[in-house]
């Protein structure tokens, strides 16, 4: 004679329908060691029937879906103890230092994750994503940034404006500057340039002194008429 399995036991296994496994069945992923539980039309796993039986409870937890930089923890290590006290939300990065802090990999395997990490970023799906995630991190203000656009930066200009408008303000700062260079050594302004243009490269030093003429351009059309602007700008085309 068989043995005798109550109701609950076979909707755990799936013996209830013999031919079709229930939603809240259980099975054991030999490859990564996870438990696995099988959803039907669930909200957090739109399109899904087998998920991890982790992120399956984690989410009904917070009551959202996870995100896909967002994992669950196993605190006390064992990947098959899914109640919800040995489990944490984590980020991705904070949870692959927790698990590699102190590890010492051969250059052959770290050159094998390079390798890995360099096929799985040129894909279009991935630069797909991180364009996405870029916009979502963006429009919540999480990067620290607002999005940047038209409206925006006329306002940014508009403050930038009347900030420098107020002569007192200009004057103080001016008076601030000409107190700090005063407090430095004799020498030490020419000392600082020569150790600028001592350290940087060709390119970069011709964008400086490209920035440098514009600046000075520009100075000097301050006190010029139009015409005389339009006069300039002339002479500068024929002479290049």
């Amino acid at each position: 004679m068989g043995k005798k399995w109550s109701t609950s036991v076979k909707k755990k296994i799936g013996m209830s329908q013999p031919n079709r496994l229930l939603p809240g069945t259980v099975r054991f992923d030999k490859t990564n060691c996870y438990t696995m539980e099988k959803v039907e039309d669930h909200p957090y796993f739109p399109g899904k029937t087998w998920v991890r039986q982790h992120r399956l409870r984690m989410a009904e937890k917070l009551g959202r879906a996870l995100n896909r930089n967002e994992t669950v923890h196993h605190k006390n290590g064992c990947r098959t103890d899914n109640c919800l006290e040995n489990l944490e939300l984590m980020e991705l990065g904070s949870h692959s230092h927790l698990h590699n802090k102190g590890k010492i990999r051969t250059p052959e395997h770290k050159a094998k994750i390079a390798e890995a990490a360099r096929k799985r970023t040129q894909t279009p799906q991935f630069r797909k994503y991180m364009s996405q995630f870029s916009r979502e991190l963006h429009a919540s203000g999480r990067s620290g940034k607002a999005t940047w656009n038209a409206d925006s930066m006329m306002v940014a200009k508009q403050k930038l404006k009347a900030y420098w408008s107020d002569e007192e303000r200009r004057k103080s700062k001016k008076a601030d500057m000409q107190k700090a260079v005063a407090s430095l050594p004799k020498g030490e302004m020419s000392r600082r340039s020569h150790v600028f243009w001592d350290n940087i490269d060709d390119d970069r030093r011709d964008i400086v002194v490209r920035r440098q003429r514009v600046l000075a351009s520009a100075s000097r059309h301050r006190s010029l008429t139009d015409s005389e602007v339009a006069e300039l700008a002339k002479s500068q085309e024929e002479g290049r």
